[in-house]
């Protein structure tokens, strides 16, 4: 018992848990900003699809990649998490 409490203590020291609060990025493109909501609410719409298509990263300028290039990396599946994070 005493090993599983110092494991987890351990463990959050390492893996800090950060809430995000705020969509910076969105918050200065409301297009975008309303476009994610739509995605939240599965009400995506085929325009949303092509301002989805344009943000590839084959379609980004070398400014617009290099932007990229520390951001953090979200995934549905734990799957995705533990191949792209780990």
């Amino acid at each position: 018992m005493v090993q599983e409490a110092c494991a987890v203590e351990h463990f959050r020291d390492i893996h800090k848990v950060h809430l995000l609060t705020q969509n910076i990025r969105a918050a200065k493109d409301t297009g975008y900003a309303d476009l994610l909501l739509r995605f939240q609410r599965r009400g995506l719409q085929p325009l949303d699809m092509e301002v989805l298509k344009g943000r590839f990263e084959e379609n980004l300028c070398s400014y617009e990649r290099a932007s990229f290039k520390n951001a953090v990396s979200l995934f549905t599946k734990k799957e995705d998490v533990q191949t792209e994070n780990m």
